[in-house]
């Protein structure tokens, strides 16, 4: 695997995610460890950090009001997820 040298597009790439952690509304993480390095290396408020693992289960984690939004998928927020962004 060839190591990219810290250049001018590494570290314009370093700001950019640190911008996106920072401005961001809330961050789901789906490993422990990444929080710390959220709040500690980022400088992340650790209120917007939001802790789903891999295998989540939506009757133990949810509070699900009614389960006509599980039926009527065009009331429900979504969102797509694949990989590691960070």
């Amino acid at each position: 695997m060839k190591v990219i040298s810290k250049g001018v597009i590494t570290t314009l790439l370093e700001k950019l995610v640190f911008k996106s952690y920072r401005y961001a509304k809330k961050i789901l993480i789906n490993t422990e460890g990444f929080e710390d390095i959220l709040t500690e290396g980022y400088k992340v408020n650790s209120e917007k950090i939001i802790y789903l693992p891999n295998g989540f289960n939506i009757e133990e984690n949810l509070d699900i009001k009614s389960e006509t939004n599980l039926k009527n998928p065009g009331s429900c927020f979504k969102v797509f997820y694949s990989g590691l962004f960070g």
